[in-house]
């Protein structure tokens, strides 16, 4: 029996303090979004 294949697809929206990476399915459904705190490497975090 062949596994059901679903596609998802990763986009990111990079920015110089608060990069967001959302996933969505091949419906177009969001999947989960992830916003951070861009940091500089060598720097503590917060």
């Amino acid at each position: 029996m062949k596994e059901a294949t679903t596609m998802v697809v990763v986009g990111a929206d990079v920015h110089k303090r608060t990069p967001t990476f959302v996933a969505v399915n091949e419906a177009g459904r969001k999947l989960g979004e992830k916003t951070d705190t861009a940091i500089t490497a060598g720097t503590p975090r917060r």
